[in-house]
């Protein structure tokens, strides 16, 4: 088991559990597949796996279902979170639509737990903004989960400052994440902090949300944070040209702290002071352990800032 530091917390993304996105039913491989990701997570001190009702069209709660069927300890081990909010494929050119009202929520709800086989979920959040949902209607279904037992605490996904905020002014319960896409490669939110009174503040549109999360306690789950491995792997003839500087920097930064690449990029997002915890997408064992390694150490501040600069392809001023 690793020395995993009190501050930092990675956690175990079960969006390919199940794959690919068929209707097919689940194979004993896919079943496989995910109890290996597990135990290399569980080994490594990742100990909080995140699912979606949408993900592989429900397949990737019936995969973890079926795990924690055959081995009902893990309950004990991990803390088991989903979302919804999210309705596939129903508008106008297949387009998706998104949907939090409470009717909705407590349905969804029900049908997770029953996919996954629990009695409760650590933690549920709401996968999109609904602009249609009324926040009294949307804080009534988190406070009816609550009181009925099945989530025992409540996130949100892709959602601004003012949004949470509204959602926060009618709901007795205190939201506890926003999963946000936030990597290396697309570090928007932190772009926001230092573009103000610049000629590009208006281009970017977070604003406050940082913020508003710290004085909120509330944690920053970042998906994608691993650009799917975008900067972790040699450079090639197929590499982009602007992303080989960044590259060579992991690689140097990976060799100076005996590591894979992939640490680094992890902990290129734990090392910042709101928490932010990395939703790791990979179900290879080997990638799970090595990402796991950036429980245990910090980037120089030196290190973190020439990093960040070399990725946003301009200089700070």
């Amino acid at each position: 088991m690793l020395m995993v530091h009190p501050a930092r917390r990675i956690i175990l993304g079960g969006m390919s559990f199940g794959k690919p996105w068929d209707q097919n039913p689940i194979t004993s491989e896919q079943v496989r597949e995910a109890n290996l990701a597990i135990d290399a997570a569980i080994e490594a001190g990742i100990g909080t796996i995140d699912l979606a009702d949408i993900y592989t069209n429900t397949k990737a709660e019936q995969v973890f279902g079926q795990v924690l069927k055959d081995r009902p300890d893990l309950r004990d081990k991990l803390l088991i979170q989903s979302k919804t909010g999210i309705e596939l494929h129903v508008a106008h050119n297949g387009s998706n639509r998104y949907n939090l009202t409470c009717d909705y929520i407590i349905e969804k709800t029900d049908q997770i737990l029953k996919r996954i086989g629990v009695k409760y979920l650590d933690m549920l959040l709401l996968h999109r903004p609904d602009p249609l949902a009324y926040p009294t209607d949307t804080a009534r279904a988190i406070d009816i989960l609550y009181q009925r037992g099945w989530v025992r605490s409540f996130g949100v996904s892709n959602m601004s400052a003012p949004r949470l905020n509204l959602l926060n002014s009618f709901t007795a319960q205190t939201i506890r994440a926003n999963q946000l896409q936030f990597s290396l490669g697309h570090c928007g939110i932190i772009d926001d902090i230092v573009e103000v009174n610049t000629d590009r503040q208006a281009l970017v549109g977070n604003h406050g949300l940082v913020e508003y999360c710290m004085l909120n306690d509330i944690s920053i789950q970042a998906w994608g944070a691993t650009d799917k491995g975008r900067f972790c792997n040699p450079i090639s003839e197929t590499t982009p040209e602007s992303d080989k500087p960044i590259i060579t920097k992991v690689f140097a930064l990976a060799e100076k702290y005996s590591v894979e690449p992939i640490a680094i990029v992890t902990a290129w997002l734990m090392d910042l002071p709101m928490r932010v915890e990395p939703v790791i997408g990979t179900i290879s064992p080997d990638r799970i352990k090595a990402a796991a390694k950036a429980l245990c150490f910090s980037l120089d501040r030196e290190d973190w800032y020439d990093l960040w600069i070399i990725s946003r392809g301009r200089r700070l001023l």
